[in-house]
């Protein structure tokens, strides 16, 4: 029996919808798009990342900033790169503080699907913010139970080289305080991160 292409066009068109239609909110999914040359920026000092946080890093006191990294040079991005920044301030219980830190480095390559069932373990949920709608291989989580004593947010961003070669780039805050007390600080709002993250990174060929 021959069947017009149009209308198996019509029939997958439907199916693929009810499938994408009948999937939980909150469930982890990913764009079937090519990797975007987006990456983390190449910042080596304190003063540098606070002022990429904008901010998320007013009002805390930063300690220094903790960087690793591999031979290579700059624009081209090193195979592993990394680096890492603690903030604080007093909270309202007496020897107690909140806290917040952000983590940034490269890492080999990471299948979407890998990244998915990772998160799901660690019962994290994915943010969507119209910002990131620019960067379809970006993908941007929380911790489904975030709250003041205890609360994480993190991104995956894929890049593929020239040459072929894979790399994922991530970034990763979270924060909370220091004792079982109730903390003061909310953890920030999803579009304060998203904002915070986006100004980590950039483009390049």
């Amino acid at each position: 029996m021959c069947i017009n292409n149009n209308f198996l066009y019509i029939l997958l068109s439907i199916a693929f919808l009810s499938v994408a239609c009948s999937s939980d909110g909150g469930e982890i999914s990913f764009p079937d798009v090519e990797p975007t040359n987006i990456r983390l920026k190449y910042l080596t000092t304190t003063e540098d990342v606070v002022a990429g946080l904008g901010a998320y890093a007013q009002g805390w006191d930063v300690s220094e900033l903790h960087i690793e990294r591999d031979d290579g040079n700059y624009p081209d991005m090193l195979w592993w790169y990394q680096y890492e920044l603690s903030m604080r301030r007093d909270a309202v219980h007496p020897a107690t503080h909140d806290y917040r830190m952000v983590r940034a480095e490269t890492d080999g390559p990471i299948e979407p699907e890998e990244i998915k069932e990772r998160e799901k373990r660690q019962n994290r949920v994915r943010i969507h913010d119209a910002r990131l709608n620019k960067y379809p291989s970006l993908y941007v989580y929380k911790g489904r139970d975030n709250d003041n004593n205890n609360w994480n947010f993190g991104l995956y961003a894929h890049q593929v080289h020239k040459d072929g070669n894979k790399t994922t780039h991530k970034i990763y805050m979270s924060g909370g305080h220091s004792s079982h007390l109730e903390g003061n600080t909310p953890p920030p709002s999803d579009g304060e991160v998203v904002t915070a993250m986006l100004a980590l990174l950039e483009e390049h060929d």
